[in-house]
């Protein structure tokens, strides 16, 4: 349901953003949405210094374990 807000939000993301930490305490559930807009982010920083994950839940970090990005995408529990 926050997919757009997401989306909002990093569309304001500067250009002159080195980094990018996504803070998933809260998180309890992602939607396909919420998945792509983080892979957008992702690819936005990719060739900057860093994009990480932080805190994330099992079952959150299933999800991305499922599709393949726990490989590309920095995760920290």
């Amino acid at each position: 349901q926050t997919a757009p807000q997401l989306e909002e939000e990093l569309s304001t993301l500067s250009d002159e953003a080195t980094s990018l930490v996504f803070d998933f305490a809260k998180l309890e559930y992602i939607s396909s949405a919420g998945l792509r807009q983080v892979v957008a982010a992702y690819k936005k920083m990719q060739q900057k210094e860093g994009f990480k994950i932080i805190n994330i839940s099992d079952e959150v970090y299933d999800v991305f374990k499922l599709t393949g990005f726990d490989q590309k995408i920095c995760i920290e529990k």
